[in-house]
């Protein structure tokens, strides 16, 4: 017994932080931003770059307030939403609404060898399969459509900030 979803466009938005100059190695926040507005509509065509020179352009993580401010001056609409448990964001996905997550990587994936390590990631899409759902994600750090199963999801948001935006 499958369900899934899958909330894509018939255009690329996907932006990989890795490939975003001088600060791509901590780009997710702007890197994220960028793919949120291009998702919200083709015309919203702005470069992590371009994001990056706005908001701290000598660097720095990029917090959820800057993403917010950025949010509302494209007239993107959300909702930050506390994060209880996974069935939430699948929720948010039936009701066809991207998610952006602020999360420890450290719990989502091998890939990040530190506790610690602040990231942030949109959800797209899932597969329910028998009870275990796994989200369809787009990472930034080169993951277009990776894969993390609920479970290590919801513990990489709950160690790091335990909430959500549903948007869209």
């Amino acid at each position: 017994n499958t369900n899934e979803k899958h909330i894509n466009r018939n255009y690329d938005w996907f932006v990989d932080q890795n490939q975003t100059g001088t600060y791509s190695y901590e780009n997710c926040g702007p890197s994220c931003t960028s793919m949120i507005l291009k998702w919200f509509s083709e015309a919203n065509n702005v470069s992590t770059e371009t994001l990056r020179s706005w908001i701290r352009p000598n660097g720095g993580w990029w917090y959820t307030d800057d993403i917010e401010s950025v949010m509302d001056s494209y007239q993107v609409p959300y909702k930050r939403k506390r994060l209880d448990n996974a069935s939430q964001l699948v929720e948010s996905l039936n009701k066809d609404k991207i998610i952006l997550l602020c999360l420890d990587g450290y719990y989502l994936s091998d890939d990040y060898s530190a506790v610690g390590s602040g990231h942030f990631i949109i959800v797209k899409g899932y597969i329910n399969q028998n009870g275990a759902i796994s989200f369809e994600t787009y990472n930034p750090d080169s993951r277009k459509d990776a894969y993390y199963s609920a479970d290590k999801v919801l513990k990489a948001c709950l160690e790091w900030w335990a909430y959500y935006y549903e948007i869209g």
